[in-house]
Formats: C-alpha cells, sequence, structure tokens
C-alpha cells in the first residue's frame, strides 16, 4: 500500500512539472492495471482506463515544450 501511495504521489507530482514523464507514465499505469483487477471488478473501470489511456499518450509523445524535461535537455 504505501508503495502505491508513493508511485501516485510523487508519479502525479512529476507529471504536473513535466518531469521524467515517460519514466513515471508505465508506473502509474501499472498501478492503474492493478486496481482495476482489485479494486473495480464490478464495474467502475472509467478512472482507471482513463488514466492508462493518458499514460499511454505522455509515453507515447513526452510531457510537451512547457516541461521540465525540455527544459533541463535544451539546457545542456
Amino acid at each position: 500500500m504505501k508503495r502505491v501511495v508513493f508511485v501516485i504521489l510523487s508519479g502525479g507530482l512529476a507529471l504536473l512539472f513535466g518531469f521524467w514523464t515517460r519514466l513515471v507514465a508505465l508506473p502509474i499505469a501499472a498501478t492503474m492495471v492493478v486496481a482495476i483487477f482489485t479494486a473495480h471488478l464490478g464495474g467502475g473501470w472509467g478512472y482507471p482506463l482513463l488514466v492508462i489511456a493518458c499514460c499511454g499518450v505522455l509515453f507515447q509523445d513526452g510531457a510537451g515544450p512547457w516541461s521540465l524535461d525540455r527544459a533541463l535537455s535544451q539546457g545542456s
């Protein structure tokens, strides 16, 4: 349980600032897959599927031009 809280909290903050976007999107998506198979078996898959889809887009495309990843890579 502590790992889930850590992944969601730190991963959410990293995604908010665009830091390590592609690296952080995978554990969040994996956490949501586990949530679907444990907590949402009876229904209510909407939110976890939305988070998985958003993480897939972020993993594929990256954070964008205003992200911390982009600022750090252009600074060096």
